[in-house]
C-alpha cells in the first residue's frame, strides 16, 4: 500500500532484504543474550567473594590490633592466655572454625617475654582461613578426583599480619 502512494518498488524500500537469503531468527540475539547474562552472574559471584575476603581481612585487622593493645599494656604477649583468647576471637567472628583454618603465631618476631616500659613489642601472625570462592566449586569435577587450585581458587588462604608498638605499662 505505502509502494503504491509512493511509486516506488517495493525492492528499492528493502534492498539487502534480496540479498539475504535466510530469515532473520532470534537464536543469535538469544545465544548472545544468554551470554552476557552468564557473564554478569559470574562477575557478581567474584566480587562478592573478593569483598567477603576484604571483609575477613578488615576482621583479622581489628582483632589483630586489640591484641597488639593488649600487648602495649602487659608488656609481652602471653602465649597461654592470649593465643587461646585469639583463637576464640577469630572463631566468633566466623573466620575460622574449629574444623577449618588456623593461626600462626611467629615466635621468633613476637614479643613473648616482658620488656621494659618503652621497649618495642611485635606481633606477628599468619591467618589461615577457608577461600569462599571454594564453596561455589564442586570438591570433584568430572570424575578427576579433588582438585588441588592454587590462587584465588585455593581452598585456604593465608594473611599476614604484622604490628609493632612500645610498651607502657
Amino acid at each position: 500500500m505505502i509502494t503504491k502512494m509512493l511509486g516506488v518498488s517495493k525492492e528499492k524500500l528493502t534492498p539487502h532484504k534480496k540479498d539475504n537469503k535466510k530469515e532473520n531468527g532470534i537464536s543469535g540475539d538469544l545465544f548472545s543474550t544468554c551470554i552476557v547474562i552468564i557473564v554478569t552472574f559470574m562477575l557478581v559471584l567474584v566480587m562478592l567473594t573478593f569483598a567477603k575476603v576484604v571483609e575477613i581481612k578488615i576482621d583479622s585487622d581489628i582483632i589483630g590490633k586489640n591484641y597488639l593493645y593488649r600487648m602495649e599494656q602487659q608488656g609481652y604477649f602471653n602465649e597461654a592466655v592470649d593465643l587461646n583468647d585469639m583463637e576464640k576471637s577469630f572463631i566468633d567472628k566466623g573466620i575460622i572454625t574449629n574444623s577449618s583454618g588456623s593461626i600462626a603465631l611467629d615466635r621468633a618476631n613476637t614479643t613473648i617475654k616482658q620488656v621494659a616500659y618503652g621497649s618495642p613489642v611485635s606481633l606477628k601472625f599468619t591467618v589461615n582461613f577457608p577461600n569462599p570462592m571454594y564453596t561455589y566449586l564442586p570438591n570433584n569435577v568430572a570424575g578427576f578426583g579433588n582438585l588441588n587450585l592454587r590462587g584465588a581458587f585455593a581452598k585456604e588462604l593465608s594473611y599476614k599480619l604484622e604490628y609493632t608498638t612500645t610498651s607502657k605499662w
